[in-house]
């Protein structure tokens, strides 16, 4: 037993080790494109990927790991002279979003209903939004780097789940001794509950299956492999629900999100069922299953279950109340925190304004991605991006019934992501549009999957073995 998680751990760390060596070459492209500043943002921002799942890694009270390089990565590329992107990227999903967030803080200090001191928690709620998606957006799509930051959040929540998996599986205490959060029978990883740990877990699995999918070579889908395993594993580990609610809905939207890819994904998706089925009967025990027996009702963890179930009662008939005082404009920003739902918590906060700014917030960024996947004028790489974080907000909006997650980081990484596809689909050139590509994908083979990015202009029949594609008059 100890010998599977060790493998499963190693290779989860071989493979965000392969991708961290990968950031001096990819860097050494893009440097002469870089001023100083771009440069502190890139690298700033790297450091946040890679840590922006560990939640419970804190510096200080209420400050993760990832908060100061996100800030520090915001400013660098706003001072930068050389940015090109500025606040005329901002999408009109999350403008609307914000104005909302702000607009249901406001009335609900005006009426009284809610202490002004509340509102704070709105504000971080609005910076936390807006911060995340905007620098993952502008920072990734001006680098040229997209492709890298998406690895780097992929191996952030492999790590996480890696944590998870050999404290259960090996009884190890690594998560506890970094996090302090102490779980009888449920893993947490390095986040703060296990149901962060589900959650961030969750969405990281399309997008990492995707890039399997993607991939130009057994090396880099053997990679892409073993960190779609781990996640799916860490989720499992969590023992919530929800998370295993949302990684099947993640997974099975994907193909019909991005149709041109319909049958490699579900062909794929085949083998890696079979292969995650494999290493879960390798693993004793029923300490990788704990979230399928939760779900099924399974007489062993029932008494869980039900204490589960009782509190989430308590916590929705509160919130309950709280809305029937106020069903127009909420009780206050104080009760974004107390029921475990979010679509709950949203509307007994803010009341309809808040569960509009939820709503512009997550189907805003999903339509962008659902068109973004169909775009003729991006590579099959990028649009397999922007499928894949359009099938991991949707699984979000699913677990959302059932979880209360509002101010983590890495709920808004795949909204980023979209706006990156979106600013970097934007930049193609008529030319390529119309067909002429000035690379195929056999060149972005040989650069690896972190340059990605820079094919935004490669049509999608473009591909490895056919030539270019002719254009269409």
């Amino acid at each position: 037993m100890v010998v599977v998680v060790g493998l499963v751990v190693s290779r989860g760390t071989l493979a965000a080790n392969r991708r961290l060596l990968s950031l001096g070459r990819s860097l050494t492209r893009a440097t002469p494109r870089l001023d100083t500043l771009q440069y502190v943002g890139v690298g700033s921002l790297a450091v946040a990927m890679l840590t922006i799942s560990w939640n419970g890694v804190r510096l200080a009270p209420g400050l993760t790991v990832s908060d100061p390089f996100l800030m520090v990565a915001a400013a660098a590329w706003i001072a930068s002279p050389r940015t090109r992107t500025r606040l005329s990227v901002v999408p009109g999903w999350m403008v609307w979003s914000v104005y909302l967030l702000l607009l249901a803080m406001l009335v609900s200090a005006l009426t009284g209903l809610g202490p002004l001191a509340d509102a704070s928690e709105g504000v971080r709620l609005g910076v936390a939004v807006v911060l995340t998606t905007l620098v993952i957006g502008t920072v990734g799509h001006g680098s040229g780097l997209l492709g890298f930051f998406v690895d780097l959040w992929l191996a952030s929540v492999a790590v996480s789940a890696a944590v998870g998996v050999a404290d259960i599986v090996a009884g190890t205490s690594i998560g506890t001794s970094l996090t302090g959060v102490e779980i009888v029978d449920r893993a947490a990883g390095l986040t703060t509950q296990v149901n962060h740990l589900a959650v961030s877990a969750a969405m990281a699995v399309p997008v990492a299956f995707s890039r399997f999918a993607h991939a130009h070579t057994p090396r880099q889908r053997l990679v892409y492999a073993a960190l779609f395993t781990i996640a799916v594993m860490g989720c499992l580990v969590s023992g919530s629900r929800a998370g295993v609610i949302g990684l099947v809905v993640g997974l099975a939207v994907l193909p019909l999100i991005q149709p041109s890819s319909s049958g490699r994904i579900a062909r794929w998706m085949a083998i890696a069922g079979a292969v995650i089925c494999v290493v879960l009967l390798a693993i004793p025990g029923d300490s990788t299953t704990i979230a399928v027996q939760r779900l099924t009702g399974s007489s062993g963890v029932a008494a869980s279950v039900s204490d589960s179930d009782r509190e989430r009662s308590v916590a929705i008939r509160d919130a309950l109340e709280r809305i029937n005082e106020s069903p127009v404009v909420g009780s206050g920003f104080g009760e974004l925190r107390r029921a475990h739902s979010v679509y709950l918590q949203l509307y007994a906060a803010g009341g309809v304004l808040g569960i509009l700014a939820f709503a512009f917030f997550t189907l805003g960024p999903i339509r962008e991605g659902l068109r973004l996947a169909r775009a003729a004028y991006l590579s099959s790489a990028l649009a397999g991006v922007a499928a894949a974080s359009s099938a991991s907000i949707i699984a979000l909006v699913v677990m959302s019934i059932r979880s209360n997650q509002l101010f983590d980081r890495y709920l808004f990484v795949p909204a980023g992501l979209i706006l990156a596809v979106h600013l970097l689909g934007r930049d193609a050139s008529p030319a390529s549009e119309e067909g002429h590509p000035q690379e195929d994908e056999r060149a972005s083979s040989r650069r690896g999957p972190a340059a990605f990015s820079d094919q935004a202009h490669v049509p999608r029949g473009a591909s490895a073995g056919h030539g270019p594609v002719q254009a269409k008059h």
